[in-house]
């Protein structure tokens, strides 16, 4: 394989990575809003 190539796959692996850790955040980010909005705090 070409250094460009294993340069891309690393790439894309990483977005990938960030992808997912970006949407854990916003689900915990809901579920921390839902209960403030149900108790009044976080």
């Amino acid at each position: 394989m070409q250094t460009w190539e294993k340069r891309a796959n690393l790439l894309r692996e990483e977005s990938r990575n960030f992808q997912h850790d970006l949407a854990d955040r916003l689900i915990e980010a809901l579920f921390d809003l839902e209960s403030f909005r149900r108790t009044g705090r976080l």
